[in-house]
C-alpha cells in the first residue's frame, strides 16, 4: 500500500502537478538545522563564455575553513527546497562532518546541460571551479552532487575527471540515460557499462533511490556494478519515490558518509568564537 502525504506543498522539484507518495509506515524525518547559523550564503552572477548567457550560483561558506567543496547541480532547488545549506551546518555544530563549501548551480536547461554535454563539462571546470576557488580560495577535496540527471551527471564527470572530484552523492540518479539516446525511461545503462568496462577511478560514492520510482533497478545495478568494481561507497533506499521527500532523507546521511569526521571541531568548543561570528 501506499499512503498521500497530505498537508504538505507538493515535494517534486519541477513539476507543480506531482504530489509526494510514500510507502505506508515510512517515517519521514527532517533532516537537522543548525541552532545558530554562523555560516554564509551569497548568490553569484557571471557571464559564461561556454553559454553566451548569464548565470546564477550560491556559495555556502561554513564558519570554519573548508577542507572541501561539493559542486551541487540544481543548486536553486537544494536551496530553497531543501536548505542543504543548514543541514551541512547542523552537522558541522555536532561535529558529524568537516566544514564542507556548497556551491549550488543552477541550470538553464537541465536536461540539455545535463545529458552528457561537454560543453556543460567546460562550463564546470573552465569557468565555475576556477571563479569559485579565485574568490573562496581552493580546498583539498571537490565533490559532486546531485538528483535524477543531476545524479547521473555527477556521476559522469567524476568518471572523467576523477583527478579533480574525488566523492559523489547521486540521488535517483538517471542510470538509464546514453549518450546517442534522449529518453531517460528506456535508454540504455550507457554510464553503468562505462564503469564497468574501465579501471576503478578513486572516487567515493553515496547513492541512494526510492523504491517506488521507475530507477529503483538502474541504481541497484549501477551499486552493484560499485561492488563488482571495488568502489568505496554507500547505497540506501528509501520508501518513497521520486521526489524531494526520497532526497531530503539522504541529505544528512549522505553528508556524513562522504564527508564524516569522529572529533567535534573545536569551534564549538571556544565561546570566544561565538562572539566574533555573530559580530560579524
Amino acid at each position: 500500500m501506499v499512503t498521500l502525504r497530505t498537508g504538505m506543498i507538493p515535494k517534486h522539484p519541477w513539476h507543480d502537478f506531482d504530489r509526494a507518495v510514500t510507502l505506508l509506515g515510512n517515517k519521514f524525518k527532517e533532516p537537522p538545522r543548525p541552532q545558530i547559523f554562523r555560516g554564509h550564503v551569497s548568490d553569484h552572477q557571471m557571464y559564461s563564455q561556454v553559454f553566451g548567457c548569464q548565470r546564477l550560483y550560491y556559495v555556502y561558506e561554513p564558519p570554519l575553513p573548508p577542507l572541501a567543496t561539493l559542486y551541487v547541480h540544481d543548486g536553486e532547488a537544494y536551496y530553497q527546497k531543501l536548505c542543504f545549506h543548514e543541514v551541512a551546518e547542523a552537522l558541522l555544530e555536532r561535529g558529524e562532518i568537516q566544514p564542507v563549501r556548497l556551491v549550488m548551480i543552477e541550470p538553464q536547461d537541465r536536461e540539455k546541460e545535463y545529458w552528457f554535454n561537454e560543453r556543460y563539462e567546460a562550463f564546470l571546470l573552465g569557468e565555475i571551479l576556477p571563479a569559485v576557488e579565485q574568490r573562496y580560495g581552493a580546498t583539498e577535496e571537490r565533490g559532486l552532487w546531485g538528483a535524477s540527471l543531476g545524479g547521473m551527471v555527477s556521476a559522469w564527470l567524476a568518471w572523467r575527471n576523477s583527478h579533480l572530484f574525488t566523492k559523489v552523492g547521486s540521488q535517483s540518479g538517471c542510470f538509464t540515460a546514453d549518450p546517442e539516446g534522449g529518453d531517460e525511461y528506456h535508454d540504455p545503462e550507457w554510464l553503468t557499462e562505462q564503469f564497468a568496462a574501465t579501471e576503478r577511478r578513486s572516487v567515493r560514492f553515496y547513492l541512494g533511490t526510492g523504491q517506488i520510482e521507475w530507477l529503483l533497478a538502474p541504481n541497484r545495478r549501477f551499486a552493484a556494478m560499485l561492488v563488482d568494481k571495488g568502489y568505496v561507497h554507500d547505497y540506501r533506499e528509501w520508501p518513497s519515490g521520486h521526489n524531494w521527500a526520497t532526497w531530503e532523507q539522504g541529505l544528512e546521511p549522505g553528508l556524513k558518509y562522504l564527508f564524516g569526521v569522529k572529533a567535534r571541531p573545536s569551534f564549538y568548543h571556544n565561546p570566544a568564537n561565538y562572539a566574533i561570528t555573530e559580530a560579524q
